[in-house]
């Protein structure tokens, strides 16, 4: 095979599955948004929310402080 040839010497295109993939586009399109239907699952309450939320918040805030070391000022009071 020479280096200028981008295809081996039996390349042939394969048919696919026409007939599936459209389906599945019609199945697709039926969802909003075209997301995978979850029926029955609900997302996490309003109290789940609020405690993800907070310990996001805290577990940063932590973060942070363990982090960022801001240099110690000298405060004489004498």
């Amino acid at each position: 095979m020479s280096s200028h040839q981008t295809k081996p010497p039996h390349y042939e295109p394969r048919n696919v599955e026409i007939d599936g993939l459209a389906e599945q586009a019609d199945d697709d399109a039926l969802r909003p948004h075209g997301r995978p239907s979850h029926a029955g699952v609900e997302g996490p309450s309003f109290k789940e929310w609020v405690f993800i939320v907070s310990a996001c918040v805290i577990g940063g805030y932590w973060l942070a402080s363990f982090l960022y070391k801001p240099a110690k000022a000298t405060l004489d009071i004498t």
